[in-house]
């Protein structure tokens, strides 16, 4: 904290609040390395926010650098603040961001995701019952 002086921590917040929250926000920083999914950079996307990630922990598989956010090194401050003044400064470059965040996370949709699980599994069984037909002959 004495690295941010001017920095509020707002604590455990619910889901209404946290929604205000990203509706009140111009872009979204994620620096831990720490996370393994990260479900709020998907939280961040799906409300529209730009976001600059620590490109290490599972959220760095959530964003393609350039295109739906940006991934700075770990413990790179100046990475996140050049990241951070360039999506402010360029509203084109924050539309864009904002559109390919939330068409990814469009794909997030869990039906979507357990037909594609389902349809995984279907292939690696007609894969499995090839190699044992071939063992037979």
């Amino acid at each position: 904290m004495q690295e941010m002086p001017k920095a509020i921590f707002l604590g455990k917040k619910s889901h209404d609040e946290l929604a205000i929250l990203y509706a009140s926000a111009d872009a979204f920083v994620f620096p831990s390395v720490s996370e393994t999914y990260g479900n709020v950079v998907v939280e961040a996307l799906a409300s529209g926010l730009p976001c600059v990630i620590a490109n290490g922990g599972g959220s760095a598989s959530l964003i393609q650098h350039g295109k739906n956010g940006f991934k700075c090194q770990p413990e790179n401050a100046a990475g996140y603040v050049y990241y951070l003044k360039k999506i402010l400064s360029d509203a084109s470059l924050k539309k864009n961001l904002v559109i390919e965040g939330l068409s990814y996370v469009g794909q997030l949709d869990w039906n979507r995701l357990a037909g594609r699980y389902f349809n995984d599994i279907e292939l690696l069984i007609d894969k499995t019952q090839e190699v044992d037909l071939a063992w037979a002959n």
